[in-house]
């Protein structure tokens, strides 16, 4: 148990230091201007990546598309 938790803490703090340090640009017009069209979008032609985004327009999308095909 103590190895497992001594393997698995450098990874995670990591990838938490590596959310830190790069700044969420998105949202800014000025950097978005910078890039192509094919790196501005997302998801489902947004440059908003967000929770909310995802609980309001990517929830309803996958709503509206569902189907119990998957049961058979």
């Amino acid at each position: 148990m103590k190895k497992t938790l001594m393997i698995s803490i450098f990874p995670i703090l990591v990838f938490i230091l590596i959310r830190i340090l790069i700044p969420p640009l998105n949202s800014s017009e000025d950097y978005l201007k910078t890039l192509p069209y094919q790196l501005k979008l997302v998801h489902l032609d947004n440059t908003e990546y967000s929770l909310e985004f995802l609980l309001t327009k990517l929830a309803m999308t996958k709503l509206s598309d569902f189907t119990f095909g998957f049961l058979y």
